[in-house]
């Protein structure tokens, strides 16, 4: 239940201008780039690296008089979700917006492998920054 949930965030997140079976393809292919880059099915690196992604804080702006203070919050298992995959399409986009498939699979195998990435040192940003910020609860 939990890897179909994902996977069709996932593709939801993909789809550009109405182009839902475009999206699809795109998972697809990057699931079969998975299966011959690694030995272990390609659906279980996707849902272990979207599990490894996901921050257990954000960061909520937060109205103190007349100054917004950003105050670490707990999320819902929704919006845990939504991070992790923003945080990988945005690390997948390069100066020009578009979203490929060896880069998207690059950034998947090496979660997944826990080397250092652009995606994972987003959520360690948001971790930073939480940390610093606990004073304004």
């Amino acid at each position: 239940m939990k890897i179909r949930a994902i996977k069709s965030h996932f593709i939801n997140s993909l789809i550009w201008r109405g182009r839902k079976l475009t999206a699809e393809r795109f998972f697809s292919t990057l699931l079969m780039s998975l299966k011959n880059k690694t030995s272990i099915a390609p659906l279980d690196v996707f849902y272990y690296s979207m599990l490894s992604l996901r921050p257990l804080v954000f960061l909520r702006p937060v109205r103190v008089g007349s100054v917004f203070y950003k105050v670490p919050a707990p999320i819902t298992e929704h919006r845990r979700r939504l991070y992790a995959i923003k945080f990988v399409l945005q690390s997948a986009q390069d100066s020009r917006g578009l979203i490929t498939l060896d880069r998207v699979q690059h950034l998947l195998h090496s979660i997944y492998t826990a080397t250092k990435n652009a995606a994972f040192d987003k959520k360690i940003i948001v971790y930073r920054e939480a940390l610093e910020n606990r004073s304004f609860i």
